[in-house]
Formats: structure tokens, C-alpha cells, sequence
């Protein structure tokens, strides 16, 4: 197993289409997808080659969440890798902390699971479906 690059870096924002324009307008990225995801908007920026911002608008509900990926700023950075249920059992193994068990996400595409590092950052592993 082994992880294949940084496929994105996630963040909450308070004013999605400000946000969107800050990374198009001023930064360059190109805006390639969204996705209504029930509770919060995705939109995927490509930065370049195969990593992306992700940006959640949470419809306001970033400012006062209770948890790391429901407030403002950063929510986690997330990596490509090959095989999530591998991910998943070796994780267990070591004792890591999930932070969100593997998932389907049809509407992106994705299979994923979230773990914390030691200083509480959250962090993604991703595959495509």
C-alpha cells in the first residue's frame, strides 16, 4: 500500500461563491464541479494536475459547529491511495482514531475515510469508484 499524492485540501467557507471567486479570480484555479450533497455544497477547484481545493458551504452552519470539519477554515487534507478498504484495516490495526468510517460518494465519485492525526488534523483517504 502507499499513498499516490495529495488529491485535495478542504475547506469550509462562509460564502461559497466569494470563495469560489477567490480561487478562480485571484489564484487561477478552474472551477470543475459541484455537488449538492444533502447538508452542504461541494465545489471541486482544480489547482493542478490532480489535486484539488475542496470547497464546503455548509449553509452557513460553519461558524458554530461542534466539531473540527464543521468549522471555519481548513477541514481536512485528503490522498489519493489505491485501496481504502486496505487503508481501513490497517489503520484499525495500528489504533488509529477514525474520525468517519469508509463511505460512498456516488455524487464525487469517491470512497473515503477520515482518521485524526496525533495533533487532531483530520485526514482523508480517498479512491475513485
Amino acid at each position: 500500500m502507499k499513498v499516490n499524492h495529495t488529491h485535495h485540501i478542504a475547506v469550509n467557507t462562509m460564502e461559497i461563491e466569494q470563495a469560489v471567486e477567490f480561487y478562480r479570480d485571484i489564484l487561477g484555479f478552474k472551477e470543475v464541479s459541484r455537488a449538492d450533497m444533502g447538508p452542504c455544497t461541494l465545489v471541486y477547484m482544480k489547482i493542478s494536475g490532480d489535486t484539488y481545493m475542496e470547497l464546503f458551504d455548509l449553509r452557513g452552519g460553519t461558524e458554530d459547529g461542534k466539531n473540527a470539519e464543521n468549522r471555519r477554515g481548513l477541514r481536512h487534507i485528503a490522498f489519493d491511495v489505491d485501496d481504502v478498504r486496505a487503508w481501513d484495516a490497517f489503520l484499525r490495526e495500528k489504533g488509529v482514531p477514525f474520525v468517519q468510517e469508509i463511505s460512498e460518494m456516488p455524487e464525487i465519485g469517491k470512497r473515503a475515510l477520515l482518521v485524526s492525526d496525533p495533533d487532531g488534523v483530520v485526514v482523508e483517504l480517498c479512491e475513485s469508484l
